[in-house]
């Protein structure tokens, strides 16, 4: 079966907004939590999420995201 991880990539926003580790760390496990459920509501398929910093998803030559990179052996 297959499976499919998403990176989610923060905005520097929520960084420079919150002012502390322990209020960073439960608003991320709150997003990440929400997050899941969308997903789950909207499509049906249960994901892995993995929220990345700001600039850390892979960008193509044009600056844009690479948005789907197949893994999978063929």
């Amino acid at each position: 079966m297959d499976q499919v991880d998403i990176h989610i990539e923060l905005d520097e926003k929520i960084y420079e907004e919150l002012n502390t580790e322990a209020l960073v760390r439960d608003i991320l496990k709150s997003l990440h939590q929400r997050l899941s459920e969308k997903i789950k509501d909207n499509i049906g398929l249960t994901m892995n999420r993995m929220l990345e910093n700001y600039r850390s998803v892979p960008r193509s030559e044009g600056g844009k995201l690479n948005r789907v990179v197949d893994k999978r052996t063929k």
